[in-house]
């Protein structure tokens, strides 16, 4: 008699991943449409040569000089907006298949209403640019896309925010939850709630990017709400008056959009002192908190870098 035994077969380790993996590229218009640039089977591809904009911006140099004095007094320096250029082709097997996703494309180029340039790198970390239609070099059709089932298209676009954007950093949130009752929940005596001042002067931002970060700060009344607040950071300070439970206070710092609302009412008038200090590229600034009452408090910023990658 003969036995056969039958085994499941050896399990095959992954196959190794390339040691050299290029970048992937996606383009969001302006309505939301998703591009993947670099899947040659999706019919719309970034031609990797000539593509300007990965790299470092162009900067504008400020110095005063004086006949006295030899060389120059360097003032500051101030990043030019950035052009970047694409070689884009487009392909489609059938006439209709090529006219549509040739239409699709250009209807998310529009020159005043950006869209997303993203890009990835193999570790999963993504940039992203802010990007609006620039020209396309007066294009001359060699021949008949319709016919040919493809084109090729130069496409300028313009970054008057010239930096690559990182995902936002958002720290812990900082202070008390909601307040407990002293009394204990069976206790016959009147509900009675601490609400003293909390000092956090442990906390801290770091900044990755290469240039400096205005911070966003979410101020939440839980509890029995805030009576005030005040936060210092970087050197420089702010402070507001009473927050109510429920209610949301957003300081945004940028100097070139500085508000604070209160449930979505202007209140920048109402935050004093208003002295708000950036944090420097790539260090990190110890933030002082003192909440009176009952609140939270966060942090956040979206780090900029010269490079895509």
């Amino acid at each position: 008699m003969t036995y056969v035994v039958l085994s499941s077969p050896p399990v095959l380790p992954e196959p190794p991943l390339p040691k050299l993996q290029g970048l992937r590229h996606t383009w969001t218009g302006w309505d939301g449409t998703v591009f993947d640039l670099s899947v040659p089977s999706a019919g719309v591809l970034l031609l990797k040569d000539g593509v300007t904009g990965m790299h470092m911006p162009e900067f504008d140099q400020y110095t005063d000089e004086h006949a006295s004095v030899d060389g120059a007094r360097y003032r500051g320096t101030r990043t030019r907006v950035r052009n970047p250029e694409w070689t884009l082709g487009i392909f489609g097997d059938t006439t209709p298949q090529w006219r549509a996703r040739d239409a699709a494309l250009w209807r998310t180029l529009h020159p005043s209403k950006p869209g997303l340039w993203t890009v990835t790198d193999s570790d999963g970390a993504g940039r992203t640019l802010t990007c609006r239609y620039r020209s396309s070099s007066e294009l001359q059709y060699g021949r008949d896309p319709h016919k040919a089932g493809w084109s090729i298209y130069p496409v300028s676009l313009m970054a008057e925010r010239p930096y690559w954007e990182g995902p936002p950093i958002n720290s812990p949130v900082w202070g008390q939850d909601e307040a407990v009752n002293f009394t204990g929940p069976s206790d016959a005596a009147p509900d009675y709630y601490v609400s003293g001042a909390t000092s956090i002067g442990s906390a801290a931002m770091e900044n990755p990017g290469d240039v400096d970060a205005s911070l966003i700060y979410t101020v939440r009344g839980v509890g029995t709400g805030l009576t005030s607040v005040s936060i210092n950071a970087a050197g420089g300070s702010l402070g507001f008056g009473a927050v109510a439970a429920g209610s949301v206070l957003r300081i945004n710092t940028d100097p070139t959009a500085p508000l604070a609302t209160l449930n979505g009412v202007d209140v920048s008038g109402a935050v004093n002192p208003w002295d708000p200090r950036a944090i420097p590229a790539g260090e990190t600034s110890p933030l002082a908190i003192t909440m009176v009452g009952q609140g939270t408090v966060q942090a956040s910023f979206v780090p900029r870098y010269f490079r895509a990658f």
